[in-house]
């Protein structure tokens, strides 16, 4: 059995490094890691450093430091994170590792259901939504906003504003209900009461960073949480940082092991941003949740035209999510169903559906949830 778990945290480690870094460069990487259980990353780079030196006549030993430290500062984030990662194999367990480092998807083709919840005040509950065991079910709890009551910002310092029935201890109780469940913390979304809440570009954006990432680390022990959605839904007009401050935001929690699961929820407004986003730090963005309603077409076949326009534009059909807004926009009721048929007949695949909301969906029943889940488990809804 030992053998068995060294050679299936290879195969991880394996797949890691390929899709981190690519299979040309995974020698060098390998060389670079030296995959030896309880060193860190510093340590790594130290036997990197002292190797180099070594095999080079030219450089004086006392450059060592100064090579070691060049580098680490100059590893691209997918290295850092897969660096990360790979040392990860060896302090948890394999189940570990699938559950929370957004393997299993790859490994057994689980599909997703991302339903927002608690965006509107109701008193709605975790308790009610059906949950289907075989499906990776992810509660996405509508919106920590770093602005206070007023909307004034708070520069990176996060608070829940959702449904004060979604407490610490709901979310705890339905994780150990349903051990398929995920629960993650949407990032600002549309506006705080009536006032709109926009992106400004900080200014310092390392500090932005440091502060986001410590009041999120919070956010996420007090409430359970196992990742973040991005959903921030305007922008200053000038703003060029947005791409850089959430992605190097989400790069570094995932690599401190602080959040598992990362998405983004553009809409036909912001999706150039997006765009932008994906491109540079698509790597450790797990999720695309589109707001497909809003583009404005209400038939399947319109609908699919619409997917595959977004498909090329993020650069991530794998991981780009149909959405429904129940009682809302854009396509409703069964054409939604037809919609999905329309695109898996193009040759994409359907990896989930992202549903807003919760809220909205109590009134029903829950009744567009449990067809999505019946539509992903079994390629259709008839």
């Amino acid at each position: 059995m030992e053998l068995y778990l060294i050679a299936q945290r290879w195969k991880l480690i394996m797949m890691i490094i390929d899709l981190s870094v690519g299979k040309r460069k995974r020698n060098a990487f390998l060389n670079y890691l030296r995959l030896i259980p309880g060193k860190d990353q510093r340590l790594a780079a130290i036997e990197y450093g002292r190797r180099r030196v070594a095999s080079s006549p030219k450089v004086n030993v006392n450059s060592i430091n100064a090579a070691i430290n060049k580098r680490l500062t100059t590893l691209t984030t997918s290295v850092r994170i897969a660096t990360a990662l790979c040392h990860r194999i060896y302090q948890q367990d394999l189940s570990f590792l699938i559950v929370n480092f957004g393997l299993r998807n790859r490994l057994c083709k689980a599909k997703v259901i991302m339903e927002y919840i608690g965006a509107t005040g109701k008193p709605v509950t975790f308790s009610h939504v059906p949950v289907n065991p075989n499906i990776d079910f992810h509660f996405i709890l509508s919106f920590a906003i770093d602005a206070g009551h007023s909307g004034a910002a708070r520069h990176g310092v996060f608070s829940p504003y959702w449904a004060s029935t979604l407490t610490p201890a709901a979310v705890r109780a339905v994780k150990a209900r349903h051990p398929n469940v995920k629960v993650l913390a949407s990032l600002s979304g549309w506006s705080l009461g009536n006032k709109v809440l926009r992106w400004h570009d900080p200014a310092d954006p390392s500090l932005w960073i440091a502060t986001a990432a410590a009041s999120l680390k919070s956010l996420a022990a007090e409430y359970h949480l196992d990742g973040v959605d991005a959903d921030y839904e305007s922008f200053e007009r000038n703003a060029t940082d947005f791409a850089f401050c959430i992605g190097e935001l989400i790069a570094g929690l995932k690599a401190e092991g602080a959040i598992a699961v990362a998405t983004v929820a553009p809409f036909d407004d912001t999706a150039g941003r997006y765009a932008e986003l994906l491109w540079r730090y698509g790597g450790v963005i797990d999720y695309v949740n589109y707001q497909f309603y809003t583009d404005g077409v209400s038939t399947p076949r319109a609908y699919a035209e619409v997917f595959e326009l977004r498909a090329a534009q993020f650069g991530a059909p794998a991981k780009l999510l149909p959405s429904y807004e129940v009682d809302g926009r854009g396509i409703q009721g069964e054409a939604f169903f037809e919609a999905m048929r329309v695109i898996q007949s193009r040759g994409y695949e359907v990896n989930g559906v992202m549903i807003y909301s919760a809220d909205a969906s109590s009134s029903h029943g829950y009744y567009y949830e449990r067809k999505s889940q019946e539509f992903l488990l079994n390629g259709t809804s008839s």
